[in-house]
């Protein structure tokens, strides 16, 4: 599913008006009627609901009157709270504001203070509340009278439903720069907003409902439109096939350059996410002799034992890794590597020599690159996985910076490296910097120490079955987080250990194929 900007909201629905002549009216009217429709269906019986319905003057609060006028086929008690003026109503909007006027819905507008503390009496005694006071039409920090709606309404709303966006969250970038609608539902039109995905925005989106208000699909899925959802149509599509002649090269061979003496799990996970996401041959390199905590663990897995000085990868290892790499179809770097000199060494030394082979670079690697960026420019195909805090001293700007305009920040220097970036966090954003997906699934079970390995493991088995690195990250980014999901839903989240990602995996592919 494609995600929009809300400039790119604008041209769809100005295309879908001028070149389809679909009036603006009806665009309108469906979207007022999507949402009572929704409401019917998460509230189930909605006629003995009482509803206060706050509305701008804009498109957004002329949507919100179509709510207000659909409503009265379920019941009379319906109030429209109008926060802004008349005179500058859209001809679409003040159409059904002239409708509801006549068909004899009260509506009160806000003049003074004292309105609003009649608004505060009016809230505690209604059960639904509709937001329908700007959309996508903010423009900075809320103020005046819109602002001490929102605060009462996040004080005194029982259940409340956004209509398309939630005032007061930018729909671009997700920020909310004082305060926002904090939303039990939002039903919103045509396509999702971007912004709606992205912290803090996601939290006052509640449970999100995307309407088709009658845009063609043609115009929705335009070629302009970069940025998707990851679902699981998109990665049942994209996951690679498994004849029933093959054998276990065909799934593909993965080379693993992980641990050292100080982390003798990581290699572990690593192997569990590749071998269970389907790799066929998985070669685990590890310093001797912490190679054999690896395959008491793992027996499937062919263990590469490395001599090394203090059990740390250095440069004599290159040497030995070397005519391992000839037999990957694809190279995992990074997990347990960790920072000593001698291993930042061998990291500046080896990457260059597996550059024509399709890798992903996690962890210590990630950290080590961080201080030589153009070690990147030597792949051809690569995939990077770095949380925010990684990022931002892979790119040397502040968390806060780059989450000021997360998407385009990771889809600038992806461009900029010619890369797959996988920007982890709670919405992942997987970009080459021509195309962006963004993943919603996980939780904070996921905020272990070792999930990121497990995914590690996932892509690279991914690259090594053929896929590309975009496609490989899609996948293994969704079906990861979807693994937590499916524990979550019999355990506690609290609970979740990396290695249960790996093990979730059967069940969570079976789910998706």
């Amino acid at each position: 599913m494609k995600i929009a900007t809300s400039e790119q909201m604008r041209k769809i629905d100005k295309r879908t008006m001028e070149e389809f002549h679909i009036d603006g009216r009806v665009l309108m009217e469906r979207a007022g009627i999507s949402v009572v429709m929704a409401l019917e269906e998460e509230l189930k019986d909605i006629n003995s609901l009482s509803f206060l319905i706050f509305c701008g003057s804009g498109n957004n609060g002329g949507d919100g009157l179509v709510v207000a006028r659909t409503l009265l086929d379920y019941t009379n008690s319906i109030k429209v709270i109008l926060i802004g003026d008349v005179q500058k109503m859209s001809e679409e909007t003040l159409s059904n504001y002239l409708a509801v006027e006549k068909m004899g819905i009260e509506i009160q507008e806000v003049k003074s203070s004292e309105d609003l503390i009649l608004i505060e009496n009016e809230l505690k005694r209604s059960d639904v509340v509709v937001d329908a006071m700007l959309g996508i039409g903010l423009a900075g920090a809320l103020r005046g009278y819109i602002l001490k709606a929102v605060e009462l309404i996040n004080r005194y709303g029982k259940y409340v439903v956004a209509v398309d966006v939630p005032t007061g969250v930018d729909s671009d970038n997700g920020r909310v720069y004082n305060t926002a609608v904090k939303a039990d539902l939002t039903v919103t039109f045509g396509l999702p907003k971007l912004g709606l995905f992205i912290y803090p925005a996601r939290e006052y989106v509640g449970k999100l409902k995307i309407s088709s208000i009658g845009i063609p699909i043609s115009v929705r899925n335009s070629d302009s439109i970069k940025r998707e959802l990851v679902t699981k149509n998109v990665v049942r599509n994209l996951l690679p096939p498994r004849p029933s002649w093959g054998h276990k090269g065909t799934f593909g061979r993965l080379l693993i350059v992980s641990g050292s003496k100080r982390y003798t799990g990581a290699p572990i996970l690593v192997s569990l996410g590749a071998l269970r996401s389907g790799c066929g041959l998985v070669y685990t390199v590890v310093p001797e002799p912490y190679n054999t905590v690896v395959t008491s663990k793992i027996p499937e897995v062919v263990s590469l034992p490395i001599k090394t000085k203090r059990g740390f990868f250095d440069e004599d290892s290159i040497t030995q890794i070397s005519e391992f790499v000839s037999k990957a179809d694809s190279i995992v770097i990074g997990p347990g590597i960790s920072m000593e000199d001698e291993t930042v060494k061998f990291v500046e030394n080896l990457l260059p020599n597996i550059a024509e082979r399709p890798a992903v670079l996690d962890a210590d690697a990630l950290n080590i690159v961080s201080k030589n960026k153009s070690l990147l420019r030597n792949f051809s195909n690569v995939v990077i996985t770095p949380h925010l805090g990684e990022f931002s001293r892979l790119i040397g700007k502040s968390t806060l910076e780059i989450s000021e305009n997360l998407v385009e920040t990771a889809e600038g220097f992806a461009n900029e490296y010619d890369i797959t970036l996988v920007l982890k966090g709670s919405t992942t954003i997987i970009t080459d910097g021509r195309g962006t997906f963004l993943n919603v699934t996980g939780n904070t079970g996921l905020a272990k120490a070792g999930s990121g390995d497990v995914l590690s493991g996932i892509i690279g088995s991914f690259m090594a079955q053929g896929l590309s690195p975009m496609e490989a990250a899609v996948c293994g980014v969704y079906l990861h987080g979807l693994s937590a999901e499916f524990y979550a839903s019999e355990n506690s989240e609290r609970t979740m250990i990396a290695e249960e990602i790996a093990e979730n995996l059967s069940q969570v592919l079976n789910f998706v194929r």
